[in-house]
């Protein structure tokens, strides 16, 4: 028995009795389910060191069968580690001859859950972004998940890029607009702009951007 759980053996065990019921595969410390244009997955990671071993969960959501990514960053998930009933965003990590923490099973198949499942396609991942835009209680966050990441304009961006895959030229141009209005790093929106033309390769900002001269 080892001296703690090992994040492939919690990733086993909520498998086992959360996640395959509703169509998760596992493979090492991860839990993935692929459908509806959309990868779901929930990882694990330990620390055993400090003074307060832990357990910390990531779930993620993120589109599928979009071209390789031509700049550092590009927004196309959304992920987030839930809070938990303890004000956390960790559990405690037991001694491996003792059991997990009611609490984290208990969120697995409430708040975790939850977030996997909200959209159940690329149409309905358009909704939830702009949803976790506008916030619960506070931009950017969505029931116990303060923050959702990306934060910003990131779940914006991300639905954009789910509209630009499913071809729908009026949304995308909705939120192109939006995304222009509330960003205020003209290079992030450049490349955000870069990113959706190898999708959408039409769009343009309402607005030239005007560069100053060398």
């Amino acid at each position: 028995m080892p001296a703690s759980w090992t994040a492939a053996r919690i990733a086993s065990q909520l498998h086992k009795t959360v996640l395959a019921p509703s169509g998760f595969v596992r493979a090492g410390q991860r839990c993935e389910r692929l459908d509806g244009g959309l990868r779901r997955t929930l990882s694990v990671h330990t620390q055993t060191t400090g003074s307060h071993p832990r357990i910390q969960l990531l779930v993620a959501v993120a589109l599928t069968g979009l071209p390789d990514p031509v700049t550092a960053h590009r927004h196309d998930s959304l992920s987030g580690t839930a809070e938990t009933t303890a004000g956390r965003d960790w559990y405690p990590l037991p001694a491996g001859d003792q059991p997990l923490p009611p609490d984290l099973l208990t969120d697995v198949s409430g708040p975790l859950s939850e977030f996997l499942l909200a959209a159940k396609d690329v149409d309905e991942f358009v909704l939830w972004a702009q949803d976790i835009r506008a916030g619960h209680e506070h931009p950017g966050w969505w029931g116990r998940f303060r923050p959702v990441l990306p934060q910003g304009t990131g779940p914006l961006e991300a639905a954009a890029f789910a509209a630009a895959a499913k071809r729908d030229t009026r949304l995308v141009e909705f939120l192109t607009a939006r995304v222009e209005n509330e960003q205020a790093d003209e290079h992030r929106f450049d490349d955000f702009l870069a990113e959706l033309r190898q999708l959408h390769p039409g769009v343009r900002p309402r607005y030239p951007i005007v560069r100053p001269a060398a």
